[in-house]
């Protein structure tokens, strides 16, 4: 088995005009994924927010293998490196697909297959992904890429550590000590700053220090 870079750019053949790929800038990996369904997208947000996830790749590698006397291989759709460095095989499926019997089959063969090699195997489901906290880190993803300094940082930490602030609270108090509010929309989601995940962002959003 051998991994693809994780700066490696894949190339995904596009066999009809219908067929969309969706790019995605890691700011976890600092490179560019191109990915094949709107499903694999959206689950990139989560991977980037998720403090148990150091870094990721997609389509990383595929393991040979042979079964009933035919040669086969299989393709992960991401590969995970948790902070314990354990790496992870992850297959991104609609919750109706893997509900097939024979695809539950295959998916059991394929994680006795990756514990041989000491991969551990999971699968993640639409119902996972699309869960309420999706919108919300779309939204904020936008902000990872700011450049803060240690300074502002510690300025809302502290000022939400011992103050409390909602949201709007919050970006009154950046406004005076002209902090910009992407730096306190950099901090929640690089998660020095906790917040009910499953609410929008509004001014009454509640925050609180990590």
């Amino acid at each position: 088995m051998t991994l693809r870079s994780i700066y490696e750019t894949r190339n995904i053949p596009r066999y009809s005009r219908q067929k969309n790929i969706y790019r995605f800038i890691s700011y976890k990996n600092q490179c560019t994924y191109y990915l094949e369904s709107y499903l694999e997208f959206c689950y990139c947000f989560w991977l980037e927010f998720l403090s148990n996830v150091e870094r990721y790749r997609t389509q990383p590698a595929s393991l040979k293998f042979i079964k009933n006397l035919k040669k086969y291989s299989y393709t992960p759709d991401f590969l995970i490196y948790d902070v314990a460095q354990k790496l992870i095989f992850d297959e991104v499926k609609p919750l109706i697909f893997i509900s097939q019997e024979k695809i539950q089959n295959e998916l059991l063969w394929i994680r006795a297959l990756c514990y041989e090699r000491g991969i551990g195997f999971k699968v993640t489901t639409d119902q996972l992904i699309y869960q309420p906290g999706l919108d919300t880190l779309k939204e904020l993803y936008k902000y990872t890429f700011v450049t803060p300094t240690i300074k502002q940082l510690d300025t809302i930490h502290k000022s939400v550590d011992q103050k409390g602030h909602t949201l709007g609270t919050l970006l009154e108090f950046c406004r005076k000590d002209q902090i910009a509010d992407q730096v306190a929309y950099f901090s929640m989601f690089k998660q020095s700053l906790v917040w009910p995940i499953e609410q929008p962002l509004s001014p009454s959003l509640p925050l609180k220090a990590a």
